[in-house]
């Protein structure tokens, strides 16, 4: 029975029942093994009737495009560039646990968020970036959001901010005069919001002036900043007293000294406007 159990182990033929066994254990042999008549010639003949080892099938079958086995339970998971079984991913596994892990779980996990498109985009000739909702309002002599700006909203809100409206309310004043300006022919664009300015000899638009940025920046620049900059003479005397034009000092005769008419205005609450700072201070005009 050894030679028999060597010939099992070492033929080349698959067995029918597919595992190794011990011939007077298989049911089909083992009367003619208590009767004494069991051969090895039977046991051969009967353990080699498939002379062809079957072929097996491959786990998964075809893959799809990302190379995942779907039949073996892998699709392909954005979110972590791979191949995966929602069962063995740590995040997805205690819903699998639970029996209630759906197909829409697998893909919520798996999706990933487009990616957004910066704000804003390109500016126009005014430096506005018309797509974050901005536009070149003259009279503030800045880029403005219509809705968000406080003397805009109220009409907003109601519903009554029109085009005509907002217009209406950013129309330019109209142009400085030659001698306060220095000249009104120098060929600066206007409509992209350039003025001439005496200071620097050159058009440009107020709020990219270095010295007028801050005050740009926290909305509080008008044309009155920029007026006042751009004087030519860097300092405007008022008998003995001299003030520094260019970083808009001004005299100011009821205070004696030199004052800036913005801080002045803020400080004695009255209308940022030339007019409303010659006549508080009791200038000559």
């Amino acid at each position: 029975m050894i030679m028999v159990v060597w010939q099992l182990l070492g033929t080349g033929g698959v067995l029918p029942l597919a595992r190794c066994v011990r011939p007077w254990e298989i049911a089909a042999l083992e009367a003619e093994y208590k009767s004494g008549v069991l051969t090895n010639a039977k046991v051969d003949s009967f353990c080699s009737t498939e002379t062809t080892k079957p072929t097996i099938a491959r786990v998964g079958g075809a893959s799809d495009s990302h190379g995942c086995i779907g039949s073996a339970g892998y699709r392909w998971c954005e979110k972590q560039s791979s191949c995966i079984r929602p069962w063995e991913v740590p995040e997805l596994s205690e819903l699998y646990k639970s029996g209630s892990l759906l197909p829409e779980h697998v893909d919520n996990f798996c999706a990933v968020a487009p990616k957004k498109r910066p704000v804003g985009g390109l500016k126009d000739d005014n430096g506005c970036i018309r797509s974050a909702g901005y536009v070149y309002c003259a009279k503030l002599q800045r880029c403005i959001r219509p809705f968000s700006e406080p003397q805009l909203k109220s009409l907003y809100q109601s519903g009554g901010l029109s085009r005509e409206a907002f217009e209406s309310f950013c129309a330019a004043t109209p142009a400085p005069t030659k001698s306060l300006l220095g000249a009104d022919n120098h060929e600066c664009r206007l409509s992209a919001g350039f003025q001439w300015c005496e200071t620097l000899s050159k058009c440009t638009r107020p709020w990219e002036i270095p010295e007028l940025q801050t005050l740009h920046k926290e909305g509080l620049l008008t044309h009155v900043h920029f007026e006042h900059f751009c004087k030519k003479l860097l300092h405007a005397k008022n008998g003995e007293k001299s003030c520094l034009v260019a970083t808009g000092y001004v005299w100011c005769e009821k205070e004696q000294k030199c004052t800036r008419p913005w801080e002045l205005a803020q400080e004695k609450d009255f209308e940022n406007a030339s007019e409303a700072f010659n006549n508080y201070c009791e200038n000559k005009q």
